[in-house]
Protein backbone atom coordinates (compact mmCIF):
# COMPACT_ATOMS: atom_id res chain seq x y z
CA UNK A 1 0.00 0.00 0.00
CA UNK A 2 2.97 2.26 0.60
CA UNK A 3 3.69 2.32 -3.15
CA UNK A 4 0.49 4.26 -3.79
CA UNK A 5 1.47 7.05 -1.39
CA UNK A 6 4.90 8.21 -2.61
CA UNK A 7 4.64 11.49 -0.71
CA UNK A 8 4.84 9.70 2.61
CA UNK A 9 8.56 9.27 2.04
CA UNK A 10 9.38 9.74 5.72
CA UNK A 11 7.82 6.33 6.34
CA UNK A 12 10.18 4.60 3.92
CA UNK A 13 13.22 2.94 5.46
CA UNK A 14 16.78 3.70 4.39
CA UNK A 15 17.04 0.16 3.06
CA UNK A 16 14.22 0.87 0.58
CA UNK A 17 16.09 3.90 -0.74
CA UNK A 18 19.26 1.81 -1.10
CA UNK A 19 17.32 -0.84 -3.04
CA UNK A 20 15.90 1.77 -5.42
CA UNK A 21 19.34 3.28 -6.06
CA UNK A 22 20.89 -0.13 -6.69
CA UNK A 23 18.01 -1.13 -8.98
CA UNK A 24 18.33 2.05 -11.02
CA UNK A 25 22.03 1.44 -11.54
CA UNK A 26 21.48 -2.22 -12.37
CA UNK A 27 18.82 -1.34 -14.95
CA UNK A 28 21.47 0.39 -17.06
CA UNK A 29 23.78 -2.61 -16.94
CA UNK A 30 21.94 -4.60 -19.67
CA UNK A 31 22.00 -1.54 -21.91
CA UNK A 32 25.75 -1.18 -21.43
CA UNK A 33 26.27 -4.87 -22.22
CA UNK A 34 24.09 -4.62 -25.34
CA UNK A 35 25.99 -1.50 -26.40
CA UNK A 36 29.28 -3.38 -26.16
CA UNK A 37 28.05 -6.41 -28.09
CA UNK A 38 25.83 -5.04 -30.85
CA UNK A 39 26.75 -3.10 -33.93
CA UNK A 40 25.95 0.60 -34.10
CA UNK A 41 22.80 0.02 -36.15
CA UNK A 42 21.51 -2.83 -33.99
CA UNK A 43 22.29 -0.85 -30.84
CA UNK A 44 20.17 2.02 -32.14
CA UNK A 45 17.10 -0.23 -32.14
CA UNK A 46 17.91 -1.66 -28.70
CA UNK A 47 18.39 1.86 -27.33
CA UNK A 48 15.09 3.08 -28.77
CA UNK A 49 13.30 0.04 -27.30
CA UNK A 50 14.87 0.60 -23.89
CA UNK A 51 13.97 4.30 -23.98
CA UNK A 52 10.39 3.56 -25.01
CA UNK A 53 9.94 1.02 -22.22
CA UNK A 54 11.42 3.43 -19.67
CA UNK A 55 9.15 6.23 -20.88
CA UNK A 56 6.15 3.91 -20.68
CA UNK A 57 6.99 2.91 -17.10
CA UNK A 58 7.39 6.57 -16.07
CA UNK A 59 4.10 7.52 -17.72
CA UNK A 60 2.19 4.66 -16.09
CA UNK A 61 3.68 5.45 -12.67
CA UNK A 62 2.72 9.11 -12.88
CA UNK A 63 -0.77 8.27 -14.11
CA UNK A 64 -1.20 5.98 -11.09
CA UNK A 65 0.13 8.69 -8.76
CA UNK A 66 -2.17 11.33 -10.23
CA UNK A 67 -5.18 9.00 -10.14
CA UNK A 68 -4.57 7.98 -6.53
CA UNK A 69 -3.95 11.52 -5.30
CA UNK A 70 -6.92 12.97 -7.18
CA UNK A 71 -9.32 10.23 -6.07
CA UNK A 72 -8.26 10.37 -2.43
CA UNK A 73 -11.34 11.03 -0.26
CA UNK A 74 -11.48 14.35 1.54
CA UNK A 75 -10.74 14.24 5.22
CA UNK A 76 -9.95 16.59 8.05
CA UNK A 77 -6.61 17.38 6.43
CA UNK A 78 -7.80 19.28 3.35
CA UNK A 79 -4.62 21.37 3.35
CA UNK A 80 -2.38 18.30 3.06
CA UNK A 81 -4.59 16.84 0.33
CA UNK A 82 -4.41 20.12 -1.59
CA UNK A 83 -0.63 20.16 -1.14
CA UNK A 84 -0.31 16.56 -2.39
CA UNK A 85 -2.50 17.32 -5.39
CA UNK A 86 -0.45 20.39 -6.25
CA UNK A 87 2.76 18.40 -5.90
CA UNK A 88 1.40 15.57 -8.07
CA UNK A 89 0.43 18.03 -10.81
CA UNK A 90 3.87 19.64 -10.52
CA UNK A 91 5.50 16.23 -10.91
CA UNK A 92 3.36 15.58 -13.97
CA UNK A 93 4.39 18.93 -15.48
CA UNK A 94 8.08 18.30 -14.74
CA UNK A 95 7.87 14.84 -16.27
CA UNK A 96 6.01 16.10 -19.35
CA UNK A 97 8.41 18.97 -19.97
CA UNK A 98 11.41 16.69 -19.41
CA UNK A 99 10.04 14.21 -21.93
CA UNK A 100 9.43 17.01 -24.42
CA UNK A 101 13.02 18.22 -24.08
CA UNK A 102 14.54 14.73 -24.25
CA UNK A 103 12.33 13.23 -26.95
CA UNK A 104 13.80 15.18 -29.91
CA UNK A 105 17.30 14.11 -28.89
CA UNK A 106 16.20 10.48 -28.57
CA UNK A 107 14.47 10.53 -31.95
CA UNK A 108 17.42 12.28 -33.61
CA UNK A 109 19.93 9.78 -32.22
CA UNK A 110 17.83 6.82 -33.34
CA UNK A 111 17.53 8.09 -36.91
CA UNK A 112 19.76 6.73 -39.69
CA UNK A 113 22.65 9.01 -40.71
CA UNK A 114 21.27 9.49 -44.23
CA UNK A 115 18.08 11.11 -42.94
CA UNK A 116 20.08 13.34 -40.58
CA UNK A 117 22.21 14.57 -43.48
CA UNK A 118 19.12 15.27 -45.60
CA UNK A 119 17.59 17.32 -42.78
CA UNK A 120 20.80 19.26 -42.41
CA UNK A 121 20.94 20.01 -46.15
CA UNK A 122 17.25 20.91 -46.50
CA UNK A 123 16.95 23.11 -43.41
CA UNK A 124 20.37 24.80 -43.73
CA UNK A 125 20.73 24.73 -39.96
CA UNK A 126 22.61 22.47 -37.65
CA UNK A 127 19.71 20.37 -36.36
CA UNK A 128 22.02 18.44 -34.07
CA UNK A 129 23.12 21.63 -32.29
CA UNK A 130 19.54 22.84 -31.88
CA UNK A 131 18.48 19.50 -30.44
CA UNK A 132 21.55 19.46 -28.17
CA UNK A 133 20.60 22.88 -26.77
CA UNK A 134 17.10 21.59 -26.08
CA UNK A 135 18.53 18.43 -24.51
CA UNK A 136 20.84 20.37 -22.18
CA UNK A 137 18.07 22.83 -21.33
CA UNK A 138 16.39 19.86 -19.66
CA UNK A 139 18.59 20.29 -16.60
CA UNK A 140 17.07 23.76 -16.06
CA UNK A 141 13.47 22.55 -16.38
CA UNK A 142 13.02 21.00 -12.95
CA UNK A 143 14.22 23.96 -10.86
CA UNK A 144 12.29 26.38 -13.07
CA UNK A 145 8.99 24.50 -12.81
CA UNK A 146 9.41 23.93 -9.09
CA UNK A 147 10.24 27.61 -8.58
CA UNK A 148 7.14 28.67 -10.47
CA UNK A 149 4.75 26.18 -8.86
CA UNK A 150 5.97 25.60 -5.31
CA UNK A 151 6.17 28.36 -2.70
CA UNK A 152 8.24 26.12 -0.39
CA UNK A 153 10.82 25.54 -3.12
CA UNK A 154 11.11 29.30 -3.75
CA UNK A 155 11.65 29.87 -0.04
CA UNK A 156 14.27 27.11 0.21
CA UNK A 157 16.02 28.37 -2.91
CA UNK A 158 16.05 31.90 -1.48
CA UNK A 159 17.51 30.60 1.78
CA UNK A 160 20.17 28.69 -0.13
CA UNK A 161 21.11 31.72 -2.21
CA UNK A 162 21.23 34.03 0.82
CA UNK A 163 23.29 31.46 2.72
CA UNK A 164 25.69 31.24 -0.23
CA UNK A 165 26.04 35.03 -0.34
CA UNK A 166 26.65 35.09 3.43
CA UNK A 167 29.38 32.47 3.09
CA UNK A 168 30.94 34.45 0.24
CA UNK A 169 30.83 37.66 2.30
CA UNK A 170 32.53 35.88 5.21
CA UNK A 171 35.27 34.61 2.89
CA UNK A 172 35.78 38.09 1.51
CA UNK A 173 36.02 39.54 5.03
CA UNK A 174 38.61 36.92 6.03
CA UNK A 175 40.58 37.60 2.88
CA UNK A 176 40.51 41.37 3.51
CA UNK A 177 41.45 40.82 7.16
CA UNK A 178 44.43 38.62 6.16
CA UNK A 179 45.63 41.11 3.57
CA UNK A 180 45.40 43.91 6.16
CA UNK A 181 47.42 41.82 8.62
CA UNK A 182 50.06 41.13 5.99
CA UNK A 183 50.37 44.81 5.07
CA UNK A 184 50.77 45.68 8.75
CA UNK A 185 53.69 43.26 9.08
Amino acid sequence: MQHFFPFRHCLITNWAYIKVIIASWLMTLPLAIVMGILSKEAFRYAWVSFSAITLLVIAVCYIIIIFNVQSKPHSQHDFSIHKERKLSVTLLIVTGVSVLTLLPWAIHNSMPEEIKKKWHNVLNVDVHSMIAVLYFANCMVNPLVYTIRMKEFRKALGNLVSRQSQVEQQRQRRKNHRSQQQTML
